[in-house]
């Protein structure tokens, strides 16, 4: 409650605030964690894991609809490997003149297998 309490009083739009108000607003927040921590649980079970991971949370994220407002917070991440292929990919296009649409198909299939490398 001092954490939230801190908070508010940071906030130079809110000149006051009841104890009743930041209880709510503490206990919402509590709430709203062990929601998003339950569903990154359900992912990491899925997954057959028993830690819980940032790609679990930013899975989670990407799957829940409750939690959509949170993809720019906690995106999911790419392999490096997979940005390089997407790269060389570009590079083709401007260099042969090839059509966007094969590339794309191109790097969707380099992606896939590059999904399927990280899961084994």
């Amino acid at each position: 409650m001092a954490r939230v309490r801190r908070i508010i009083r940071i906030d130079p739009d809110t000149l006051q605030c009841s104890n009743q108000a930041m209880f709510a607003a503490a206990k919402a927040t509590e709430l709203f964690i062990a929601y998003f921590c339950e569903k990154a649980h359900e992912t990491c079970l899925a997954d057959r894991k028993k830690q819980i991971t940032y790609r679990h949370m930013a899975e989670a994220v990407a799957r829940v609809d409750s939690l959509e407002f949170l993809a720019d917070v906690v995106p999911r991440t790419q392999a490096y490997r997979t940005l390089n292929i997407a790269k060389d990919r570009a590079h083709l296009v401007s260099k042969q003149g090839t059509s966007q649409a094969k590339v794309q198909l191109h790097v969707e299939a380099d992606v896939e297998m590059v999904d399927q490398e990280q899961e084994q």
